[in-house]
């Protein structure tokens, strides 16, 4: 076969070029196979030199070894002037990777802009695909940033920027610095598509990641955040500069101000974060459509701030030290969630409303969910054993609470609380299909209240059980009530007793009851089941509404339904206190509960 000439040996192998820079306390070995070789005193010239050379081979990688370098000054004469930065890549296609955990890049001196910048520099330039891995990056006693990223004034782009399986720590306070990554441009310019993944930081004196540099609604665009651990930074993530699509994923945070805090941005998704010891907010969210997934909040002053319209949270929310599980000042939101054990309210919502909300409380130590002026909202789930108020409506109007479970509240005073209250102008409300049991020594002063001065408000279908002083106490106008007040389960192997099961403070009426048998039936028959009433002053008429004999041989669960045509009296006037009792010597062993239905006269 013919030789293969020497031009044919020119094949393109579609890798970069790659410079490799050894630090002065390398491995001698390390030394020896490297192009560079740094003296430990301004590191950043010769790194500088293997970017400038990589530039013009159209991109490549600088490889550093094992070991640390010094990077000690401003930008080297002859670069675009960026004052205090000191190695910085600004030309595309070129990366700077180091040996995991064992190449330190070390700032001191005057690096008052950052350790290691990455831009768009030069007027007019597009800078794409750069990025730095592998190394750690530190600047104990210089007022710096770790890392910046950054499009300055007359550059057109920096896209595609690369910042993984790095570890910043321990960067110094100062007016200009004291942050682990910084990102930022000017109004017309654009820093998009950055991935900033697998990485630490730690120790920073002023913000872990930030966008405070960042001018303009276009000038940060779809940013990545992953993998990632962030401890002891005076605020964490904080992009308080508007930054569009950005999702922070599968990370934890812990120690700090905020851990963290996003205003004014757009497309924002935060999934499968966990954020504790803040001093003020776990998460800080004046962003509107966040979209909040999978994330934890716990040990924080408060947990989670929500200062926007239109925010979906699904996640956990423990042990606030000061403040609320969670709070939300703002419009259309959608939160499914679990508090456990917060200072004050488990869920909160201030002004405004039109919110869907699915919530489980566990002895949260104020409400379990408290709406406070919020209106248009619908609430379900459930209340456990919260200090004050189960649900609490405070001048809140056109709201629904349906099918909460709420049991055992009032725990921080005891009989001094109530499970649904509907106070302080709180109109047009529904109260449908709630369970309210109280099953403690230490209960509930009432089930379900509202307030004289409320009005309008609808109770349809509810459960009470347990209150110390009441299971309803509704005490506005032009209410509606059709509730099922649960009557003390009656033996009816007992003799004669009765018991009061509802207190009215206005006129209201009886349209039917059911009997259900809840244990096996008796086979003896002749037990009468009496509805009465009590009135102060006057003798306890055990059947004024009704009076009807059990059913004989009935098996559990067995239903006898009375309708308002079957009963004697259904009027209930104001001050009336309904009773239910047996009247008889039946032996046996069927028990049976007595459900009232009750509306408000003249609805």
């Amino acid at each position: 076969s013919a030789d293969i000439t020497a031009d044919e040996w020119d094949i393109p192998t579609g890798r970069g070029a790659t410079l490799v820079v050894a630090a002065s306390d390398a491995y001698p070995s390390s030394k020896a196979q490297a192009d560079y070789v740094v003296d430990g005193t301004a590191d950043q010239v010769e790194l500088q030199a293997a970017e400038a050379l990589l530039a013009t081979l159209g991109g490549g990688t600088i490889q550093l070894t094992e070991g640390n370098f010094d990077i000690n000054g401003d930008v080297t004469p002859g670069l675009p002037a960026i004052a205090g930065a000191g190695f910085f890549i600004y030309h595309s296609n070129i990366y700077l990777r180091g040996v995991p955990g064992a190449t330190i890049l070390r700032g001191s001196g005057t690096n008052s802009n950052a350790v290691v910048l990455l831009g768009a520099l030069a007027i007019g330039s597009t800078v794409e695909n750069i990025g730095v891995m592998d190394v750690v990056i530190t600047a104990p006693a210089a007022p710096t940033n770790g890392l910046a990223i950054f499009c300055s004034v007359g550059a057109v782009a920096l896209k595609g920027v690369l910042v993984q399986n790095i570890i910043i720590e321990d960067i110094f306070l100062d007016v200009t610095g004291g942050k682990g990554i910084g990102i930022g441009g000017s109004v017309t310019d654009s820093v998009t598509d950055v991935i900033i993944r697998d990485f630490i930081i730690k120790d920073a004196d002023y913000y872990g990641i930030d966008s405070t540099h960042a001018v303009g609604v276009d000038s940060i665009n779809n940013v990545v955040i992953s993998n990632f651990r962030m401890e002891n930074n005076k605020q964490n993530i904080k992009f308080t500069a508007p930054v569009g699509n950005v999702l922070i994923a599968n990370g934890f945070i812990t120690t700090g101000e905020y851990g963290i805090d996003v205003t004014g941005s757009t497309g924002v998704v935060i999934d499968s974060v966990e954020v504790s010891g803040q001093t003020i907010d776990g998460f800080h969210i004046y962003a509107d459509g966040t979209i909040l997934s999978n994330v934890v909040a716990r040990d924080n002053n408060r947990n989670v701030r929500i200062s926007a319209d239109d925010v979906q949270f699904e996640g956990k929310v423990y042990n606030s030290t000061a403040e609320e599980g969670l709070l939300v000042v703002g419009n259309n939101g959608r939160f499914i969630g679990l508090s456990e054990n917060n200072i004050k309210e488990g869920f909160k919502a201030q002004l405004f409303g039109g919110h869907y909300i699915d919530w489980k409380s566990i002895e949260d130590g104020q409400s379990g969910i408290f709406l406070n002026n919020a209106d248009h909202n619908v609430i379900t789930g459930s209340v456990y054993r919260a200090g004050w108020y189960g649900v609490y409506l405070y001048e809140a109007t056109h709201n629904t609470v349906t099918g909460m479970i709420l049991r055992d509240n009032s725990q921080a005073a005891d009989n001094t609380y109530t499970d649904i209250s509907v106070n302080s102008n709180s109109n047009y409300n529904r109260i449908i299909g709630n369970i309210s049991e109280a099953t403690l020594a230490t209960n509930v002063h009432t089930n379900f209240y509202e307030s004289g001065d409320s009005t309008d408000n609808v109770y349809l279908g509810n459960y009470a059980s347990g209150g110390q002083t009441n299971r309803w106490n509704l005490l506005g106008t032009t209410t509606t009530v059709d509730h099922m007040p649960e009557s003390i389960t009656l033996d009816l192997s007992g003799g004669a007793t009765d018991t009061e099961v509802f207190h009215a403070q206005h006129d209201m009426a009886i349209v039917g009851y059911t009997i259900y048998y809840t244990e096996a039936s008796s086979g003896d028959a002749g037990v009468v089941v009496r509805i009465g009433r009590y009135q102060d002053g006057v003798a306890l008429d055990g059947d004024y509404f009704d009076s009807v004999t059990s059913e004989i041989n009935k098996n559990l669960g067995y239903q006898k339904v009375m309708v308002s045509s079957d009963m004697t009296q259904k009027a209930i006037a104001a001050g009336d206190t309904i009773t239910v009792g047996t009247a008889g010597g039946k032996a046996g062993t069927g028990e049976v509960r007595i459900v009232l239905r009750i509306i408000e006269a003249g609805n």
